[in-house]
């Protein structure tokens, strides 16, 4: 991915807590520290930009989960140079583990009543290897497009 692209402000983010698209409410652009809060489950997001990769933590998962944590909870990193850059949409993604030290999955999750919402929830039932997230940033189309150098398709029908 180009680096450039971290210094266009998001106009959107996929929040890898709840699994759904939020508004971009930060100030910042990726490469500050941005604090981002998950609409649904009042939690907060933090990317921070470091030695050419991007740091993803969160301040706290739920109460059921054993992948809380007091304080910040290290998600994990990606090299600038990993992340997917979209060729149809102006929108950059990648997939982060969570804790890789450890396989976290979550086990007491029979408790919650939110499984049903859960995006880590979701992501993690059917595995028996280490929890993956998504997260993704939408931007402006015509900034995104000066970065990359060329003109996204457009669909006429719409």
């Amino acid at each position: 991915m180009d680096e450039r692209l971290l210094l266009l402000k998001p106009i959107r983010y996929f929040c890898p807590m709840c699994g759904e698209w939020h508004d971009w409410e930060s100030s910042q652009n990726l490469l500050h520290h941005a604090k981002l809060e998950c609409e649904r489950y009042k939690d907060i997001l933090h990317i921070h930009y470091l030695n050419d990769s991007l740091y993803v933590m969160t301040e706290t998962v739920c109460g059921y989960s054993n992948i809380e944590a007091v304080g910040l909870l290290f998600m994990g990193s990606i090299k600038i140079e990993d992340i997917y850059k979209s060729p149809n949409e102006q929108k950059i993604s990648f997939i982060l583990p969570i804790n890789e030290e450890e396989n976290q999955k979550p086990k007491e999750c029979s408790d919650c009543s939110d499984t049903n919402k859960c995006f880590i929830y979701r992501v993690a039932k059917d595995s028996n290897k280490l929890l993956y997230v998504m997260l993704g940033f939408e931007f402006k189309r015509s900034d995104y497009e000066e970065i990359i150098g060329w003109k996204l398709f457009t669909d006429t029908k719409r």
